[in-house]
């Protein structure tokens, strides 16, 4: 019998209360009844997850929108999925 391989997202994990979404769903594995698995990469510092995110080495993550916007200027490959924090959109 052949098995799939399990499906990785690779995120970026902030430090900051606004990554609450991702600590959430990667202690409760909330996705993983979906077949979905969360790999943390750790970023010391908020430089570090927009170089990373806008590098394309993770999958998915959470950064200010003017980080957003001045990626995504340049051409980086961005996308807003979905707003985070308080309200889900400042």
């Amino acid at each position: 019998m052949l098995t799939r391989p399990k499906p990785h997202v690779k995120s970026i994990h902030g430090s900051g209360f606004c990554n609450l979404n991702y600590f959430l769903a990667n202690a409760l594995q909330t996705a993983k009844d979906d077949g979905l698995y969360l790999d943390f990469v750790l970023t010391p510092s908020s430089a570090e997850m927009v170089t990373f995110l806008g590098s394309g080495q993770v999958d998915a993550g959470l950064m200010p929108y003017t980080s957003f916007i001045a990626l995504h200027d340049k051409g980086a490959p961005v996308t807003i999925v979905a707003g985070a924090a308080s309200k889900g959109w400042r």
